[in-house]
C-alpha cells in the first residue's frame, strides 16, 4: 500500500469519532506486544501550553545527546509532524510499515470470535503507531502530549515517570464536562500512583483537585510559584529557580510571556528526570530553550505588514494572544486585521469578545479540512 493510501485509510478512522476510554487502546497495545512497557515516558496535559512544554522537554533532551521521542497533536501541515525523534519526523515508509502491523493486530483481535469488535479511533491508531516507532528507534524517553482530557485519553494507557498538567481552562466541555473543576478532575487522571505531578496552575480550587488526586495516589505535586519559579529578568530573558538549581539568561524560541510557565514546567520536569538518571547540562538547556519551535503558535513573519499565525482556540489561549498583541501594538498605533476560523464546538462569543478589545478588522472564515 502506498503512503497516500495508508494516510487515507488512517483518516478514514475519524468516522468513529472521539471515544474516550482505555479499553480499546489497551487491547490493541497488548496485541502489539505492549511496546509502552519497554519505554520510559512522560505525559504532558493541560488546556493550553502542553505542546510547547513537550517541545521544550524533547529539544533539551536531544541537545543533551539523548534520543527523545515526541508525540503531539494535531498536526499543522503533515501527518508525520505528530511523531518525531530528536525533532525528525517519522518517515513516510515507516508510517506504511507500522500501519500494516497495527492492522494485522486488529485483524487478530477481531478474529477471536468475540461478539464485540474492536473499533479503533484515529487517535488510538496513531498513538499505537507512535509507541511502536519509539520502541523501534530506541528512544531514551518518549514525551507524550495528551490529546484530550487525560483520565481516558489513549496516552494514559502508558506508564509514566512523571506527569505535567500545565493549566486548566474551559475547552472540550462537551467531552470533559462543564466547568473548570470537572475538567481538572479529568486531566488529573494522568497522575500515576506513587508518581510526580508538575503544574503551573495557580487557581486554588483547581489545585485542591490536584492535591486530592495526589493524596489518593500517594503522588508528589511540584507547583510553580511554590516549588519552582520562572520569571523575566530586566533584559527580557527568563530566569528559572527550581528544586535544586538556578539558571538565568534563557531566551525561548517561542514568543509570549506565557512561555515562562511552559519553560518552568519543562525544567522542573527535567529536574525530576535527572533523579531517574537522565542527564542534561546547562548548555543543553540554553540551546534547547532557544531552538525550540512550534509552528502556528505565535509564529511571526516579518512581512510588510507583519503576519502572526496562532492556533488559539479557547478563551484562555485567546486572552494570551491578545495580551501579546497589546504589548506589540501599544506604541505603534496600528490596528490588526484578524482572520479567524474556529471549530463549531468552541466558545466563539468569548474568543471574539477578547479579540474586540484590540479593535481593527475581523474576517471570519472556515476551513475545508476535517483532519485534526
Amino acid at each position: 500500500m502506498s503512503y497516500e493510501d495508508t494516510i487515507r485509510a488512517i483518516y478514514g478512522l475519524q468516522k468513529f469519532g472521539i471515544k474516550l476510554g482505555l479499553y480499546n487502546i489497551s487491547r490493541l497495545l497488548e496485541a502489539l506486544g505492549n511496546p509502552q512497557d519497554r519505554l520510559q515516558t512522560v505525559i504532558i496535559g493541560g488546556t493550553n501550553g502542553k505542546g510547547s512544554t513537550a517541545r521544550f522537554v524533547s529539544t533539551i533532551l536531544a541537545e543533551s545527546g539523548m534520543r527523545a521521542g515526541l508525540y503531539t497533536s494535531p498536526h499543522l501541515q503533515r501527518f508525520t509532524e505528530r511523531i518525531q525523534v530528536n525533532n525528525a519526523e517519522i518517515e513516510q515508509g515507516k508510517v506504511v510499515k507500522l500501519a500494516g502491523r497495527i492492522n494485522q493486530a486488529l485483524d487478530r483481535l477481531n478474529g477471536t470470535g468475540e461478539d464485540v469488535r474492536i473499533r479503533i479511533t484515529f487517535f488510538e491508531f496513531v498513538t499505537a503507531m507512535a509507541l511502536l516507532h519509539f520502541e523501534e528507534t530506541g528512544v531514551d524517553l518518549a514525551v507524550l502530549e495528551v490529546g484530550m482530557g487525560g483520565r481516558l485519553d489513549a496516552t494514559n494507557a502508558c506508564p509514566a515517570v512523571a506527569s505535567v498538567i500545565t493549566n486548566i481552562g474551559l475547552d472540550h466541555e462537551i467531552h470533559l464536562g462543564q466547568g473548570e473543576l470537572k475538567i481538572a478532575s479529568e486531566k488529573a487522571g494522568i497522575i500515576k500512583p506513587d508518581g510526580r505531578l508538575v503544574t503551573a496552575e495557580r487557581k486554588e480550587p483547581i489545585l485542591d483537585v490536584f492535591t486530592e488526586a495526589c493524596r489518593e495516589r500517594k503522588a508528589d505535586m511540584i507547583r510553580m510559584d511554590r516549588d519552582f519559579f520562572c520569571v523575566r529578568d530586566r533584559d527580557g530573558s527568563l530566569r528559572y529557580r527550581g528544586l535544586s538549581r538556578e539558571i538565568g539568561g534563557l531566551n525561548p524560541g517561542l514568543l509570549g510571556d506565557h512561555q515562562s510557565e511552559n519553560v518552568g514546567c519543562a525544567l522542573a520536569l527535567l529536574e525530576l528526570l535527572q533523579r531517574e538518571g537522565f542527564q542534561w547540562n546547562e548548555d543543553a538547556i540554553h540551546r534547547g530553550v532557544a531552538s525550540a519551535s512550534w509552528p502556528g503558535r505565535l509564529e511571526f513573519y516579518p512581512k510588510d505588514p507583519p503576519v502572526i499565525l496562532d492556533g488559539a482556540h479557547n478563551p484562555d489561549a485567546v486572552g494570551k494572544l491578545v495580551g501579546f498583541l497589546e504589548g506589540r501594538l501599544s506604541d505603534s498605533g496600528q490596528r490588526p486585521v484578524f482572520v479567524v476560523g474556529m471549530m463549531t464546538e468552541k466558545d466563539h462569543r468569548a474568543c471574539l469578545s477578547l479579540l474586540s478589545r484590540i479593535g481593527g478588522r475581523l474576517i471570519l472564515t472556515r476551513s475545508s479540512a476535517i483532519h485534526r
